[in-house]
């Protein structure tokens, strides 16, 4: 049965999930002229960096017209532990909503060893939740890249507003996911939730460089998990590898 956007919106929030919000600084009513316009804004702007499109327009749904001053567009795959819900406004409000795939795609063995990294063997030890570090930043790295596309076509103004909040992850620790010749000598927890870091940038300049203005909002995100020495140069590398597609 399908569900309907509020109950796909609980479903989202009952394990780890990413909010996020990208909006002008200064309001406007009306900010694009009409849905067509801003469908068109989506469909061109979307960030194809790797199989998984930001943000994602399921071919299911489509794009629709969800108000007179909104679109649209929701995935809502079990089995792919892919479930997510997006709107945009006519003022320039871009809304998202979307689970944590490591709540979903972690196997066993994923666990098992994140655990010995960590942990003692204790009875509760896979009850344990995770962030990967690396997909934690390309997801970052997307939204900024998005966040700079339609504050260019959609004429942002001065400043660009962007709101990522990170749900269900009191408990949460990170790890590098699939890696195993990167390892963490310390269990870097967040110990409250949820995370909310915001940021407002001039937009010529989220224009000219969203990558590095990503990496940086990745390294203040990973503080909140007490990993308050991370060198983003550390990560150049990474990033580099998913903006040139080198899977």
């Amino acid at each position: 049965m399908k569900r309907t956007m509020d109950e796909l919106i609980n479903a989202i929030k009952e394990t780890g999930y990413w909010k996020v919000i990208i909006r002008p600084f200064e309001f406007e009513e009306t900010k694009i002229a009409n849905r067509d316009i801003a469908m068109k804004i989506i469909e061109s702007n979307k960030i194809s960096f790797r199989g998984w499109d930001y943000p994602h327009i399921d071919h299911r749904s489509g794009i629709v017209f969800s108000g007179s001053d909104s679109i649209s567009s929701y995935c809502d795959w079990p089995e792919g532990g892919h479930f997510e819900f997006w709107k945009y406004y006519l003022n320039g409000q871009f809304v998202h909503y979307f689970s944590m795939l490591e709540d979903y795609e972690m196997t066993e063995k994923d666990k098992e060893r994140a655990n010995k990294d960590f942990f003692s063997s204790d009875l509760d030890q896979y009850k344990k939740r995770f962030l990967s570090i690396i997909n934690a930043l390309y997801y970052i790295t997307e939204i900024f890249s998005f966040a700079a596309n339609i504050a260019k076509q959609a004429n942002y103004g001065d400043k660009t507003e962007i709101i990522i909040e990170l749900g269900n992850v009191e408990g949460r620790t990170l790890f590098f996911w699939g890696d195993h010749s990167r390892i963490l000598h310390s269990a870097y927890t967040c110990e409250y939730q949820p995370i909310q870091k915001q940021i407002t940038v001039n937009t010529d300049e989220l224009i000219k460089n969203p990558g590095d203005l990503s990496l940086d909002f990745t390294i203040e995100l990973f503080k909140e998990f007490n990993w308050k020495n991370a060198n983003k140069n550390v990560f150049v590398g990474d990033q580099k590898k998913l903006v040139e597609r080198r899977f």
